[in-house]
């Protein structure tokens, strides 16, 4: 006879671990509170789309995303991207966090940018989900600019919560 290596879980203590001197234990203890991240889950249904262009000519902030006043915005994901660059132009851009109450903005270093060559596109990107309060506005650095104006396309994906 055979024993499995991989044993299934036996209820949901099994599925969690929870063993107490080799056993599962008959009760659940008061304090034993399993938690999932349900977040994406509850806010798919409710996703909203925005899309602007920014004229690039130097280098600078470009904030474009603000919450309405009495908003709360969770931010899916946010990107950017230039067309192909022309001889001579070059453009590095690194997402932005931008508080227009204090006016400045704290780049994001997580956040994922492409310098483009020539013949390339310029993009850039957010990682990661961030929330969005009153008075914040999301947008891009543009830490590398050379020659003329480039038009950079920018989506953004989010969902509006209750402030």
């Amino acid at each position: 006879m055979t024993t499995p290596i991989n044993r299934q879980p036996t209820g949901w203590l099994g599925f969690l671990g929870i063993k107490n001197g080799g056993r599962y234990p008959s009760q659940s203890s008061d304090t034993l509170a399993p938690t999932w991240d349900l977040s994406d889950l509850y806010l798919s249904n409710s996703r909203n789309w925005a899309t602007t262009s920014a004229a690039v000519n130097g280098l600078g902030n470009y904030p474009h995303f603000t919450p309405p006043n009495g908003q709360v915005w969770y931010v899916h994901s946010y990107g950017g991207v230039s067309p192909t660059l022309g001889s001579g132009e070059t453009l590095i851009m690194v997402p932005l966090l931008w508080n227009t109450a204090l006016g400045y903005g704290t780049p994001l270093s997580d956040g994922t940018s492409l310098q483009a060559a020539v013949g390339n596109r310029a993009s850039v990107a957010l990682p990661r989900p961030i929330i969005l309060g009153p008075g914040d506005s999301l947008g891009f650095a543009a830490i590398r600019w050379t020659l003329g104006t480039i038009n950079v396309v920018v989506n953004c994906c989010y969902t509006v919560l209750e402030a």
